[in-house]
């Protein structure tokens, strides 16, 4: 394994943490779904966690901005859209869905997430402009995968009983899901964060709103 951080203890915890997520998303493919959707979740999961065993083992690779993705689309993400979830349902639909919050391990998740960022600055290799640039990217890429998401939400009433969404839906949530794209191509390319931060959570939380 390359030396990616300048902690090498570190690099074999995000290895490790890595393969438990990539067996985790594997085990969870393998059961029989009821919606396109669960399985994109799921693979989009396995897809990070192995973007995260390659950014360690493959040496021309990015290793600092593979493992960040890992975190951010692994660790990150998946509560954090719980907890929108459940803040929009409360806040728009009047709706606690508390059953929402109940699984302890989405707090370890994002705990260990939050910590494991904070450690990926302590002890990198790369500048500032190059940590914040691989925001930007995640960023991109939640917005392609709002996008792909919207297509297989669309398709999967023809294969379950699953509702289409309204005709005004879709596009919008196309458009908010672009707007992402650009949020983010511009904190990638500016390599800051800032107000198109800002702008890309209003939008990811627009999106999620209907």
């Amino acid at each position: 394994m390359k030396e990616t951080f300048t902690l090498k203890f570190f690099d074999w915890i995000l290895l490790g943490a890595a393969f438990i997520m990539l067996l985790t998303a594997v085990q969870r493919l393998v059961i029989p779904f009821a919606y396109l959707t669960t399985f994109l979740m799921h693979l989009a999961f396995g897809v990070g966690a192995l973007v995260g065993i390659l950014g360690f083992i493959v040496p021309k690779l990015n290793g600092e901005r593979f493992a960040r993705l890992f975190i951010l689309a692994t660790l990150v993400l998946p509560p954090v859209l719980l907890l929108s979830l459940y803040v929009t349902d409360l806040a728009i639909y009047g709706t606690n869905r508390t059953s929402l919050l109940a699984n302890p391990i989405l707090y370890v998740r994002l705990i260990l997430g939050v910590v494991f960022l904070i450690m990926t600055t302590k002890f990198s290799k790369q500048t500032k402009p190059q940590r914040l640039a691989d925001y930007g990217l995640f960023v991109m890429l939640l917005g392609v995968f709002f996008i792909l998401f919207e297509i297989a939400y669309n398709i999967q009433p023809f294969f379950t009983s699953a509702t289409m969404r309204t005709l005004w839906q879709i596009p919008v949530k196309v458009i908010l899901s672009a707007a992402v794209i650009w949020f983010g191509y511009t904190m990638f390319t500016k390599q800051q964060l800032g107000k198109y931060l800002v702008l890309a959570i209003i939008a990811c939380f627009i999106y999620g709103c209907f």
